[in-house]
């Protein structure tokens, strides 16, 4: 064998050594290409053994590593102290030790041809954890195929791309929490403040236009996976950089993962925000925030609860509806700010009225109208004296605050 080198062979040099390898075996293979697509082709040896269906850490440590020494004898590279380190890099991070494939060992399984072909789109069910070429998304959705919010005009979905890529421009994307069922994600625009149009009013709107949200994770020359369909739950500003390193306004969606089938552990987005999900409050606000920490969280869980229709008339037509407190905000605490019971979802003449403590509502869903509305202007409003809403058993202890300041 000759001389130990200290420095990285080349693609080349790897690809010799994988075709003369002696003792290469399926499972070997399988190592190679799971590890390669995985996200960044990143895995922990956790997540490596689960993907090959190894039982306990040791199985994947020996194959793995008898692998690796294989290929290190062959191209004369065993770094210290690992004998993985031939095929791999190594990075700790959120206490794991995580094994990064080196870029020469993937480009040589892409000239081998040992890379799985991308999943052909054949329909519009996609495979979760699958990797597809972007190219092919458009050939069938449609839609921008630069951008990272992409709308094609003539489908019913909205593709989301996320990606290391965004750092640059500020953008900070990741999971919140640890179940990876609720994903930050950075609104569209590189330069200047981030403002509601085009792809990201079509988040924030998706659900209103009926939308499906797509979210994929970018991978290697034009590649992504499909993590799953989402549902914008929050949004709002937070201050950042953009390309030229100028401060400016982001858009920052929280987007929940609707989509039941797991996604297989490598195959998930490392969580880069380093602050754990949970409802937004006032206190909470990040950078420029313009307008109330939680309304769109609020308004979205208001909507499911009376079903995007007005509580009072049953008008559906969510665009319109106001996501009204019954006790005010500036007089509820943080919990009653965010719980859905203290909350009503009215078409703007009820609302109004509402807000002005004009009208109210008993716990039996009954209307009662202030002295102060006669008959002539209660018609002109086209309110219904008779009218009734559902009021749940949450709702009530919030209905007696706001009865007694009726005027």
């Amino acid at each position: 064998m000759s001389e130990i080198r200290d420095h990285v062979p080349s693609t080349g040099e790897y690809v010799l050594a994988f075709q003369n390898l002696e003792g290469l075996t399926q499972k070997h293979v399988e190592m190679l290409r799971a590890h390669y697509r995985s996200i960044e082709r990143t895995v922990t040896a956790p997540e490596l053994a689960e993907l090959v269906g190894y039982g306990n850490l040791s199985a994947v440590n020996s194959q793995y590593g008898r692998l690796a020494r294989k290929v290190g004898e062959l191209v004369s590279f065993q770094p210290e102290p690992e004998q993985l380190g031939s095929i791999v890099e190594f990075e700790f991070r959120n206490d794991a030790w995580h094994w990064i494939m080196r870029p020469e060992v993937a480009e040589a399984l892409e000239l081998l041809g040992w890379i799985d072909e991308d999943q052909t789109i054949q329909n519009d069910s996609l495979t979760v954890g699958q990797i597809y070429k972007r190219t092919g998304l458009h050939d069938f959705f449609g839609g921008q195929r630069q951008n990272g919010i992409s709308t094609p005009s003539k489908s019913d979905v909205i593709l989301v791309f996320s990606g290391s890529s965004g750092e640059s421009f500020g953008y900070q994307d990741g999971w919140l929490d640890d179940d990876r069922t609720v994903f930050q994600y950075t609104g569209e625009g590189q330069e200047g403040d981030m403002v509601f149009t085009k792809g990201n009013s079509a988040i924030r709107d998706h659900l209103e236009n009926d939308k499906r949200l797509l979210l994929f994770f970018s991978l290697y020359s034009g590649h992504v996976m499909y993590i799953g369909e989402m549902r914008c739950i929050d949004h709002g500003y937070f201050k950042t950089l953009d390309g030229n390193d100028t401060t400016r306004n982001g858009i920052r969606f929280t987007l929940e993962r609707i989509t039941k089938e797991p996604l297989p552990n490598a195959s998930q987005p490392e969580v880069h925000p380093k602050r754990p999900y949970k409802k937004p409050s006032t206190t909470e606000r990040q950078g420029l925030v313009t307008s109330r920490v939680g309304q769109g969280y609020y308004r979205q869980n208001l909507l499911d609860k009376f079903d995007h229709r007005c509580a009072v008339v049953g008008a559906k037509l969510p665009e319109i509806l106001i996501a009204s407190h019954i006790v005010p905000w500036k007089q509820s605490n943080e919990d009653e700010r965010l719980d859905v019971e203290n909350g009503i979802l009215l078409s703007p003449n009820y609302d109004a009225l509402f807000d002005k403590h004009l009208i109210s509502f008993d716990d039996d869903g009954h209307i009662i109208i202030s002295a102060l509305l006669n008959s002539e202007t209660i018609l002109a409003l086209g309110i219904d004296s008779d009218a009734t809403i559902e009021v749940t058993e949450g709702m009530k202890p919030y209905l007696l605050r706001h009865r007694e300041t009726l005027r």
